[in-house]
Parts: structure tokens; C-alpha cells; sequence
């Protein structure tokens, strides 16, 4: 969870720089915020910050540098301010801060009002929703005469799905792979459909009937003339997610044009991470990323012990392929 004191303060230098606010009434509040709620070794990284834009604060005062230099500075000031922001949320699990009441926060000296960040902070960059759409690329509605499901193409020319989507290669022969299923077809983004490659390599996950914990609900396939190049990259994890941490899954619910859903972590199980992101039917086989788009899980289905949606770790498949798999897949 993040920082109540943190996610404000970030607020407060936004609004008073875009304000044209004095620079007294942002830096005196930073510090009479983050002082008492930061341990000293991170705090000195805030002071640093600081006195570079007071330095540079004082020449300008003095007339050794110009009004162009001044605005540049207070620019990478900001940035560098906001930035440290960020990586104190991403620290705060490992005892950064100790959250202090807000009051220490009241802006009454600009008498400006403040923006307010509710809960979990949900501001996205530009640039990561286009990185999602590059995933989106390679994700795909598997349309069978009796069902559908998602999946998504890997590198070496194979898509993967659930066992339960493609449970044989019989199943998978009939099945038509849809990709660029989307509400607008753009010109570089036309529909495309493929066929199973009867000939090609496949492995299907075993499944057991005891322990749902030993159950690797998952089917990989060969794609006819699909590019090699293309598709996710799979790579192994040095850690696991955490509770907490975010987790987008692009599908096809209930065989829509594809949707995307975004919410966070709840548990992590054996060979599971689950995750109250939403799902529908037709969301079996859907690729699980990270916030920053690393595939993590193999959606496939509701956990009722746990209330929340379920995906198999992508860890947990990379330890049950083989040498020759994983090197199919490219995985590193």
C-alpha cells in the first residue's frame, strides 16, 4: 500500500509548480512532511535534491544565471524530486516510511487546494499504455465449435492457452486463432487468423485430480506460418510478485473484442498468483503481465476459497519444460 504522506506531498509539488507557486512554499512543506516520516539515509537523498535547486535558486537571485537556466533548473528539480517520490513508494514494503497524519500537509500558505490520490495511486504514463498495446499485438480469441478461449503467441512461432481451451491436439485442429480482434481495425493491425500445425511440437499440461496445486492447466501449440520472431518473451523471474503488486490481463471475455482489465495481487499460492482483476468466460488461456508488462501468469479461472481470479505462475511453467522447451520458446 502506498504512502499517504508521500502520494500527497507528490500532489502538492505538482499543484504548486503548475501553480507558479514561490519556491519557499515548496520546499519548506517537503521537508516539514518528509523529515519525520523518512529514515535519515533516505532522507539525505530529499536534502541533495534540494540544496542543488537552492544553489542554483541563489544564483539566479544574484544574476549569475538567467531566466532560461532558472526555469531549466527548477524543470530538472521537479523531475528529479518526483522521481525520488517514486522509488520511496517502491520502498515503502521494506520499512521506509511510517506514515504520519495529514495535517502536516495543510497548505496555508499558498491557500491552494490540494488533489487528493484515493487509495492505491492509478496513474498511468503514455508510454506504458502503448507498451501494452505492443502485448496486445500477440494476443489472440480461440474460437472452437464449442467454446472459446485466449491465448497469446510466444517466440518460435507457438501460442499458449489452458489445457481446458486446447485439451488435445484433436481439439486444437478445429480450433481457429484470431488475432487484432479488436473494436477498430487499424490499417497495421488487420484481423489475421490461424490454423494449429498438426505436424509441430505440442505439450499439454498434466492435470491432477487431488491437489489443485499440482495442477498445470496449460497447452502449448505450434502456429501454421507464424512469424518466429514475434510474440511474448518469457522470461524467469528472480523474484515473485508481491501482494499488492499490479497485474494487467488482456482478453477476450465471453469471446468480446478484446478488453483489458487491471487490479492487483491479493495471495500467492504454490503454482498460483491471484488477483481480483476481472475476468469472464472466454478469459481462459489470457496472458497475466506486471506493471511493467512482464508476462508473470497463465490466467485460468476463479478461486472461490480465495474470491479472487487465478493464474498459473509463469515460474512454475518454466520448471516443468524441458531444456528442449524452453529453448523453443527462447526463454531466458
Amino acid at each position: 500500500m502506498e504512502s499517504v504522506v508521500l502520494s500527497a506531498v507528490k500532489d502538492m509539488v505538482s499543484a504548486r509548480m503548475l501553480a507558479g507557486a514561490d519556491s519557499k512554499d515548496i520546499l519548506e512543506p517537503i521537508e516539514k512532511s518528509l523529515k519525520p516520516n523518512i529514515k535519515s539515509e533516505y532522507y539525505d537523498r530529499v536534502v541533495l535534491i534540494m540544496a542543488n535547486f537552492r544553489r542554483i535558486q541563489k544564483d539566479y537571485s544574484v544574476g549569475l544565471v538567467g531566466n532560461q537556466d532558472f526555469r531549466v533548473g527548477q524543470a530538472k528539480f521537479f523531475h528529479a524530486l518526483q522521481q525520488q517520490l517514486d522509488e520511496f513508494q517502491d520502498l515503502n514494503k521494506l520499512g521506509v516510511l511510517s506514515d504520519q497524519p495529514f495535517e502536516t500537509l495543510h497548505d496555508s500558505g499558498a491557500n491552494l487546494k490540494l488533489e487528493r490520490v484515493i487509495g492505491n495511486r492509478n496513474f498511468y504514463t503514455i508510454d506504458w499504455l502503448r507498451k501494452g498495446d505492443e502485448m496486445a499485438r500477440w494476443v489472440c480469441k480461440i474460437e472452437l465449435a464449442d467454446g472459446m478461449g485466449t491465448g497469446f503467441l510466444l517466440k518460435g512461432g507457438y501460442i499458449m492457452t489452458n489445457r481446458h481451451v486446447l485439451d488435445s491436439l484433436e481439439t486444437a485442429k478445429t480450433a481457429t486463432v484470431l488475432f487484432n480482434y479488436r473494436d477498430v481495425q487499424y490499417d497495421d493491425m488487420e484481423l489475421m487468423d490461424y490454423q494449429i500445425d498438426e505436424t509441430g511440437p505440442f505439450i499439454i499440461g498434466e492435470k491432477s485430480d487431488n491437489e489443485a496445486d499440482n495442477d498445470f492447466d496449460f497447452a502449448i501449440f505450434k502456429l501454421k506460418d507464424a512469424n518466429e520472431k514475434d510474440g511474448v518473451s518469457i522470461e524467469k523471474v528472480r523474484s515473485l510478485p508481491k501482494e499488492g503488486t499490479q497485474v494487467s490481463i488482456i482478453q477476450h471475455p465471453q469471446g468480446r473484442t478484446m478488453e483489458l482489465s487491471v487490479d492487483e495481487i491479493v495471495s500467492t499460492g504454490a503454482n498460483d498468483f491471484f488477483y481480483k482483476a476481472d475476468t469472464n468466460a472466454g478469459s481462459s488461456g489470457s496472458p497475466v503481465f506486471d506493471k511493467k508488462w512482464r508476462l508473470i501468469a497463465l490466467h485460468y479461472g476463479y478461486n472461490n476459497e480465495q474470491n479472487a481470479n487465478v493464474g498459473l505462475r509463469m515460474d512454475r511453467i518454466i520448471n516443468y519444460l524441458d531444456e528442449e522447451w524452453q529453448l523453443r520458446l527462447g526463454i531466458q
